[in-house]
């Protein structure tokens, strides 16, 4: 029994023993995304979108790139863990990632509660027993915007699908919460010699040129959903809008 306390007392020690319990007071921010924007034109091969519209949630996320030793005690895998909150001692992550993967916890360690990065940038993980902190002085703490799956998550696509003769191939794709609902995907055919204007669900692209793998256009109209336009193609990386 004393031999198991004198680990205990010198993995505390080690760690340089910080009680602190994680905040949970940040829920991020829902913004909209319309791509590209209305008069614009664009060029997309088989199977890009031509037109994405739509709400996602977007949560500030401490990312690693690669696996990362925290001290000798716990290794992060690489990947976005979203923050849960924040306070005037630093910022706090959850302790599993957006992929899935948790903390890993060295022989000696206890579980991990919760990730933070410190007013001093020091990344540290705070134990579930004892609400220890355990930081470590090496790390330089990578904090970026992320998207969060959420049920408010919404967004509507036009795919391109390919020409042969006159007729284009257009898709149209419905996800809510980051899952496709096959009820709202669809097919459709149009013929170019009729019109080069194409609509669907509210949006109208007038078609410059069209082969079986690129498709050239202007966009007239975007889906009518009553979103504020205001976030393009600038303010997005794939989909993980940049403040």
């Amino acid at each position: 029994m004393k031999y198991l306390l004198s680990i205990a007392t010198a993995f505390l020690l080690s760690a340089c023993v910080i009680p602190t319990l994680p905040a949970h007071n940040y829920n991020g921010e829902t913004k909209n995304i319309s791509i590209p924007k209305e008069g614009e034109v664009n060029t997309v091969s088989l199977g890009e979108d031509l037109l994405q519209q739509g709400r996602i949630s977007v949560r500030d996320a401490l990312h690693f790139e690669t696996s990362v030793n925290i001290t000798r005690y716990f290794t992060a895998s690489a990947g976005d863990y979203f923050k849960i909150g924040e306070n005037d001692k630093g910022q706090y992550f959850d302790a599993t990632s957006t992929n899935g993967s948790s903390i890993v916890r060295g022989a000696m360690a206890n579980n991990a509660m919760a990730l933070m990065v410190t007013k001093e940038n020091k990344v540290c993980v705070i134990t579930m027993q004892m609400a220890v902190l355990v930081c470590d002085n090496s790390l330089v703490p990578v904090i970026q915007p992320a998207n969060a799956v959420t049920t408010n998550n919404f967004q509507q696509s036009l795919i391109y699908n390919g020409r042969v003769g006159n007729k284009i191939n257009i898709g149209y794709r419905e996800t809510s919460g980051n899952l496709a609902r096959p009820a709202f995907s669809n097919n459709v055919e149009y013929d170019l010699s009729v019109s080069n204007i194409i609509a669907y669900k509210g949006a109208r692209l007038e078609v410059l040129n069209a082969t079986n793998q690129s498709i050239t256009y202007r966009v007239i109209k975007n889906f009518n959903s009553g979103l504020d336009k205001t976030t393009n193609a600038d303010q997005i990386r794939g989909l993980n809008p940049i403040n």
